[in-house]
C-alpha cells in the first residue's frame, strides 16, 4: 500500500486517481501535537473537490495516525482540502489545512499491463527526460498564473508523486514544486507524476484562481 506522509508542515499532496480504492493511505505525523498536549486525538476532516464535507476514519498506529483513502474519497477530479484537528477534551489545541488533489483516471483496465521491456538504464534515462519535461512545462503554463514558478524535485523509488505550493523569498514568490519519485531498480513499476499530471494540477489551480 502506498504512504503518503503528513506532517504539520506538509502544504499540499496529490491523494491519487479516481477510481481507486484501498492502494493509498494518509500517514500523519502529528508527534509535535501529542507532545504538547498528551492525551488528544486527531480528527480529520475531508473536504472533496465538489465541496462535500465528512469525518474520515482514522487509526493510531506505530507510523502515525492513519486514513486509508477509499473510492469515496477519490470520486471527484480536481481540488480538494482535508484538516488535521488535535483534540483534548473537548478543546481544539491544534489545527492544520493540507490541500489535497485527485488526478483524472482512463477507467478501468480488462488486465494488467505487461511489464516494461526496457533495461533499467534505458528506463531511467527515460525517466529523467520526461521529468526536465514535465518541469519545463509546468513552468511555461505557470507563467500565467499570477507570477507562480515552478519546479521539480527527485523523490525515493516507491513513494507518491507529489505537488505542493511553497513561498519563497522576501517577496513572498509562489512556487510549485513538484516530486518526481525515481524508477525502481531492476524495471519494475515506476511512480511518476507524468506531463499531463503536471498540466492537469495547474488547470485546477488556474480554475480555482479564476473562481476566487
Amino acid at each position: 500500500m502506498r504512504e503518503i506522509r503528513i506532517t504539520p508542515g506538509t502544504r499540499g499532496v496529490t491523494l491519487g486517481r479516481v477510481g481507486e480504492n484501498g492502494v493509498s493511505r494518509l500517514v500523519m505525523d502529528v508527534s509535535d501535537w501529542e507532545r504538547a498536549f498528551p492525551g488528544g486525538i486527531l480528527a480529520l476532516f475531508m473536504e472533496r473537490p465538489d465541496h462535500a464535507r465528512y469525518n474520515a476514519v482514522v487509526e493510531q498506529t506505530n507510523a502515525g495516525w492513519v486514513h486509508v483513502l477509499n473510492a469515496a474519497d477519490l470520486e471527484i477530479t480536481g481540488r480538494g482540502y482535508i484538516q488535521m484537528q488535535w483534540l483534548a477534551g473537548t478543546q481544539v489545541k491544534r489545527s492544520q489545512i493540507v490541500n489535497t488533489y485527485v488526478l483524472s483516471s482512463m477507467g478501468s483496465l480488462d488486465s494488467p499491463p505487461s511489464p516494461p521491456e526496457q533495461g533499467y538504464l534505458e528506463q531511467m534515462a527515460a525517466i529523467g527526460a520526461r521529468a526536465v519535461s514535465a518541469a519545463e512545462r509546468a513552468e511555461q503554463a505557470a507563467d500565467g498564473l499570477s507570477g507562480m514558478g515552478a519546479k521539480a524535485v527527485t523523490l525515493e523509488a516507491g513513494s507518491e508523486a507529489t505537488v505542493e505550493v511553497v513561498t519563497e523569498g522576501a517577496e513572498g514568490r509562489r512556487i510549485l514544486v513538484f516530486g518526481i519519485p525515481r524508477g525502481e531498480g531492476g524495471g519494475g513499476a515506476v511512480n511518476e507524476l507524468s506531463p499531463e499530471d503536471v498540466e492537469e494540477v495547474l488547470t485546477i489551480l488556474k480554475e480555482d484562481e479564476a473562481n476566487a
